[in-house]
This record gives structure tokens, C-alpha cells and sequence, in this order.
């Protein structure tokens, strides 16, 4: 999977203080993944129906066919079935099991073929029962990790083991939009890859995953969208900045960022109090978020190379970032610039900070700081032998901060010592911000698996294979769990009864 990883960071341009190299792959291997059905649980339709995805890549060989069979209780119910291609990465199907054979066991196998000839199967079973619980969103998940100074806290406990509710493909691929919930519906963004214009924002059923409704953009959405109130914002590479209804899909208003048509914008929005925070550089922007009125725009610092750092907003700063060129404190009010960071190792850093009680914790390179969000002052910087250049936001529980890293897993050290507590080994890079529900901590990774991992020991409680990498954050509402793919697929998990 290493390999496809690697095509990836090509693919989409990022610039994100990644090293390329860790994801190559001596091999030469190819791999599929089931995502649904999977042994952890399916999903099942108000018809009976289940769902069938799988996702699988390699970059020099495309996938040319993928099939699959079905057996209960060892019994061929049929084989070779075609799945329809959904994205470059995922194809899927429906299977209508006959009289709901509750109790037995269903064994399904898929088979890739790739252009080369290759053929490269997997199979998964499952007991099959009834219908898992509905999705009940409560909560709103307006911003990454929840909120606009990303503390990756739910209200809800979701706890494992989880079973999936639903999933559904939206036909594009997913980068690091993660999904957010905001009055009973999930909100996500895609990019456009190939310039197939498969750009497009999208409003889902909690329910059922079902499109409500999908609004077209010209260019990638690469990073956080937000939610506020009766609309849905995101911005594009080219600097379009969009306010959809939530109601219907319809525009809102736009407008166009002032930036550098040098540089892909692919930072991520926040919004708090009605204030929608956008752009990077000297265009970076304050606007009122009812009617895109400019509030105010800076003027103090420049655009850099393309970054994938999320907009941080809380105690009266807003922090963005300027790829190579450091960490910004503008006054969130008026724009004034605060402060500027530009040394210890924090200049090539793709990470969101998390702001609690007037303290920004980053990660960059090999360190995480603890900055005074006013003042800008360095008031820890503790250097680990393992690397963190990603864009993984640190979580803050009772005792522990926890994110991820590009080459040892998911790192938790003690918030007093700042010593590590306990390291959960994954064999690719985490992206992803770890989010916290009751004992919980839940995270993708790059090598296409969500976990699930107690918040004090780092064990494993659960895990997911989707087989394609997870870039985004997941959002936790009510009684569930809402993931992305690379792939494009959407998926809802609730606790399983």
C-alpha cells in the first residue's frame, strides 16, 4: 500500500512537509480491501439490501475488473458478479439476500483483475443479523475536530466495538475535507481529480447516507469545510470561496480570495460566532458569514508554498500558516498581526495547532510546541526521535496529549513530563486528528484502516480496513461515527448491540 500512498501525494500537489520517500514501496505488491461488508459488522438497508464496497489501486497496473461471489452457509448464492466502478479507488454493488437469513453466515470473495492479468482476491464473513441502530446526530461538528479551536472532543460517548450502519460512494474522491454534522446532516467536499469536474459539495441523510442535494465548484475542495448556522462554506485551489444553503444547495454568495494564483490554496476554513475565517497570506480574510461581507483582510504577511494546515480560531487569535515561512497570530477581530514564528524547526509544518486555556499545541518536524496563544511565546519545545511532519492536530485528554506521526504511529506523552506514555504502531503515516469520545480515542491512517484505541493504554478496541488511505478526520455526533476515504466512500458506525 505504500506505493499507491506515494502516487497519492503526486496526484494532488501537496506540499505538506511530508517526505515522499517514506511512502515508497520495494515491493510490487497489489492489494484490495472489502470495506463493507466487513467481520466488525455491515450495513442494512431499510430494504434488506447490503452494501458492497471494495477498494483497490496500484499505479502502473488499473484495476480492469473486479467481481465477486456470495455464499451462505457454504451455499453458492452466485459468483463472478460485476461491481460498478465508482472512483479510481472503489467499486461497489448491492446484495439482496433472500428471506433475511439471520444467524448464518455469509462469506463473501472479490477478485481484482488487473491490466497486467494479475489477479489478486479477498474475501471476508460475517453472521448476518438485523439492521444496526439508526444514525441519531445530535451534537454539531462544525469545524475539524469539532470546533473552530480544534479540541477533537465529542459530547456523545460512542463506544466500541462499532458496527457500520451505512455507506455510500459519492463518485469523487475525498482528500482532507473530513466530514461535518451540523443539525441532523453530514457535509462533506471532493476533489477534482483528472479534471473530470467531479468537484462538488454535498449534503447527506444521516439516516441512510442518500444525497440530499450536491452543489458543483470548478476546482478541488482539498481541505476543511465548515458549517455555521443555514449554510455550508468551502473554499477551492483557485481561491473561490463559496457559502451554499444547507436547506436546498442553492449558492448563498460567493466571492473570490485575493491570492497568489503561484500556489494552490489548499489551507482549511474555520468559523466561530457567525465570523468565517479564509484564505492565507494577503488573503487571508475575516467575512461576515451571513452575506460574505469582508470584516478584514491582512496585510501583514505573505502567501507561501501550498499548505495543509486548518485555520485555528480562540481567544481573540486566529493562527494560519505560511508553508516554509512560519506561524501567524492575527488579532481575530481586527486582523492586526500579533506575532510570527520563523525558527526552531516550526517552518515546515503541516499540522492544525488545538487551542485550550490560551495555549496552542503544534507538532512540526521532530517537536511539539506549546506556544501562548496571545503572545506568541515558546514555552515548551520537547524534540522526539521520530518524525511529525503531518497534519495530525494534537489531542488533549484528562492526562495525556496525543497525535500522530509519520514513521512511530499514534504517540501519547504525559502533559505534565511531556515523556512518552505509550505509542500505538501503525505501518503508515497518520494524517489525521485523533478525536476523543468517551474512553475512545478514534483516527485513520494512510494505510487505509480506521482504529480505535483506549485513551489511557493505547490498546486497540477496534479497527476497520476500507483499503484506501484515510486523510480526513473523523466526526462524532450522537450515537455515531462519520469517516471518509480517499476512495470516496462515506461511512456511518454506530455501537454494536
Amino acid at each position: 500500500m505504500k506505493r499507491y500512498i506515494l502516487l497519492l501525494f503526486v496526484l494532488t500537489g501537496l506540499s505538506n512537509g511530508v517526505d515522499a520517500a517514506a511512502f515508497e514501496n520495494k515491493g510490487n505488491n497489489k492489494q484490495i480491501e472489502i470495506a463493507s461488508p466487513g467481520p466488525d459488522g455491515f450495513p442494512v438497508l431499510i430494504s434488506g439490501a447490503i452494501p458492497v464496497t471494495v477498494n483497490a489501486y496500484h499505479p502502473e497496473s488499473p484495476v480492469r475488473q473486479m467481481t465477486y461471489s456470495c455464499f451462505v452457509d457454504g451455499k453458492k448464492l452466485f459468483t463472478g458478479r460485476r461491481l460498478t466502478q465508482a472512483t479510481d479507488w472503489s467499486w461497489k454493488d448491492m446484495i439482496h439476500l433472500p428471506n433475511r437469513p439471520v444467524g448464518k453466515t455469509v462469506r463473501i470473495k472479490a477478485t481484482a483483475v488487473f491490466s497486467n492479468g494479475e489477479r489478486i482476491e479477498k474475501e471476508v464473513s460475517f453472521t448476518y443479523h438485523a439492521r444496526a441502530d439508526l444514525v441519531d446526530l445530535r451534537e454539531n461538528w462544525d469545524n475539524l475536530a469539532g470546533n473552530a479551536s480544534h479540541t477533537g472532543r465529542s459530547v456523545s460517548a460512542v463506544d466500541p466495538p462499532l458496527q457500520m450502519a451505512w455507506t455510500v460512494n459519492i463518485g469523487a474522491l475525498i482528500e482532507r475535507t473530513s466530514p461535518v454534522v451540523h443539525q441532523g446532516r453530514i457535509y462533506l467536499a471532493s476533489i477534482d481529480q483528472g479534471r473530470k469536474s467531479k468537484a462538488y459539495l454535498y449534503a447527506l441523510d444521516s439516516q441512510t447516507g442518500n444525497l440530499r442535494w450536491k452543489y458543483p465548484v470548478i476546482h478541488s475542495v482539498k481541505n476543511t469545510i465548515v458549517v455555521e448556522d443555514s449554510a455550508v462554506y468551502a473554499q477551492t485551489v483557485d481561491g473561490s470561496l463559496h457559502a451554499i444553503k444547507t436547506v436546498d444547495g442553492s449558492l448563498k454568495w460567493g466571492t473570490q480570495l485575493h491570492v497568489s494564483d503561484h500556489s494552490p490554496l489548499t489551507d482549511g476554513l474555520a468559523i466561530a460566532n457567525g465570523v468565517l475565517y479564509a484564505g492565507t497570506g494577503t488573503g487571508l480574510c475575516a467575512l461576515n458569514a451571513r452575506n460574505g461581507k469582508v470584516l478584514w483582510e491582512n496585510t501583514a504577511w505573505s502567501q507561501g508554498e501550498a499548505t495543509a494546515a486548518t485555520l485555528t480560531v480562540g481567544a481573540n487569535r486566529l493562527i494560519g500558516s505560511a508553508q516554509g515561512l512560519g506561524l501567524y497570530g492575527n488579532d481575530a477581530t481586527t486582523g492586526e498581526l500579533k506575532w510570527h514564528l520563523d525558527r526552531n524547526g516550526i517552518t515546515q509544518r503541516a499540522a492544525s495547532p488545538a487551542l485550550h486555556g490560551g495555549l496552542l499545541y503544534v507538532t512540526s518536524a521532530q517537536s511539539l510546541f506549546i506556544i501562548d496563544a496571545a503572545t506568541g511565546l515558546i514555552i515548551v519545545r520537547r524534540t522526539y526521535p521520530f518524525d511529525l511532519s503531518v497534519t495530525s492536530t494534537p489531542l488533549l485528554t484528562d492526562r495525556l496529549i496525543v497525535f500522530g506521526s509519520a514513521d512511530n504511529g499514534l504517540v501519547a506523552v504525559d502533559r505534565e513530563t511531556l515523556d512518552v506514555e505509550w505509542q500505538f504502531a501503525v505501518p503508515q503515516a497518520i494524517e489525521t486528528s485523533p478525536v476523543l469520545s468517551g474512553n475512545t480515542i478514534y483516527f485513520g491512517a494512510s494505510d487505509g484502516n480506521l482504529y480505535g484505541v483506549d485513551k489511557d493504554s493505547g490498546q486497540q478496541v477496534w479497527q476497520h480496513p476500507t483499503g484506501a488511505p484515510v486523510l480526513a478526520s473523523v466526526a462524532i455526533s450522537g450515537n455515531a461515527l462519520i469517516a471518509v476515504d480517499f476512495g470516496g466512500n462515506v461511512y456511518a458506525f454506530t455501537t454494536k448491540r
